[in-house]
């Protein structure tokens, strides 16, 4: 049986998500979650709400814009999180499934690329994407993805048919974790993950890949995050091991509903240029915009 609330309870639940949602690019169910925890963590603002006929006199309380600023706070932490902690079942599922199970592997993998915020901000033009994608990657033998979080379980894999390997590189052990569940039913054996830290350099890439370099890399949103948190490793990003990059930032910023395109644009220019790189194409999506750079032949 669900739990019902008093009606002021309600009211501020509901005055509070909107304020929220105007403000961060949030889901509303995860938002309206920290809502209703933070109001039922504060039981003198409950009884408050529960004591008082005039929603409006305790809107105006100090107590009020406290617990509305608590909110913000821990939507603002929520949203700075690439995944949503959510993936623990779906990786156990995916992991004990059957080769023969592959409609299951299917729906875990949808699941799973939903608790990713890279790949769920792409969920509503897929279509437009993977077309960008598959004009800047052109015919490649190898790709090499860094930072790639879960951006394999929505890669279209049947549109490279000459495609032999994707190797998909991150930090984060949850997302590799899910990769190497993922690679039993994705790819036809193409899939490979690794853990990866830009500061290790690429000794190790191209050790267990094989190769020298690959065709194609994908830097999607990668260039200004490291940039603003550990500009030291741009040098490193620009040495990433393909003849062929593709570099993307965001239009929005992952938090606030704000327009950052024009700076991630210079930043991935001012990248461009400071590995030598050619800029061959510009390109949008709905959610980001990318360059597609060529190596030049010196370096």
């Amino acid at each position: 049986m669900s739990r019902v609330e008093p009606p002021g309870f309600e009211k501020a639940v509901d005055t509070t998500l909107a304020g929220v949602l105007r403000r961060y690019r949030a889901r509303e169910d995860v938002a309206e979650r920290i809502v209703r925890e933070t109001l039922r963590g504060n039981p003198m603002l409950v009884s408050a709400l529960e004591a008082e006929t005039d929603f409006a006199r305790v809107e105006r309380t100090r107590a009020f814009k406290d617990f509305q600023k608590t909110v913000r706070k821990k939507v603002y932490y929520t949203l700075r999180r690439y995944r949503d902690g959510d993936e623990e079942r779906g990786v156990l599922e995916l992991e004990t499934l059957r080769d023969d199970e592959g409609v299951a592997a299917v729906t875990w993998m949808r699941a799973l690329a939903d608790t990713h915020v890279s790949t769920r901000e792409r969920r509503g033009h897929l279509d437009a994407f993977h077309s960008v994608v598959a004009d800047a990657l052109g015919d490649p033998r190898s790709i090499l993805d860094v930072g790639s979080g879960v951006m394999p379980l929505v890669f279209e894999f049947a549109r490279f048919p000459s495609l032999e390997a994707y190797w998909a590189c991150d930090r984060d052990p949850v997302a590799v974790r899910i990769l190497d569940a993922a690679a039993r039913f994705l790819g036809e054996g193409r899939l490979h993950a690794l853990s990866f830290e830009i500061e290790q350099g690429w000794t190790t890439v191209l050790e267990a890949a094989g190769v020298e370099r690959f065709d194609v890399a994908l830097l999607f949103q990668l260039v200004p995050v490291v940039k603003r948190r550990d500009p030291a490793c741009i040098e490193i990003l620009t040495q990433t091991p393909a003849r062929r990059l593709v570099v993307t930032g965001a239009r929005q910023s992952m938090t606030k509903r704000r327009d950052v395109s024009a700076r991630e644009r210079r930043t991935l220019l001012d990248f461009a240029a400071a590995g030598g790189f050619t800029v061959q194409s510009e390109f949008e999506t709905p959610a980001e915009i990318g360059f597609v750079l060529e190596r030049g032949s010196t370096r």
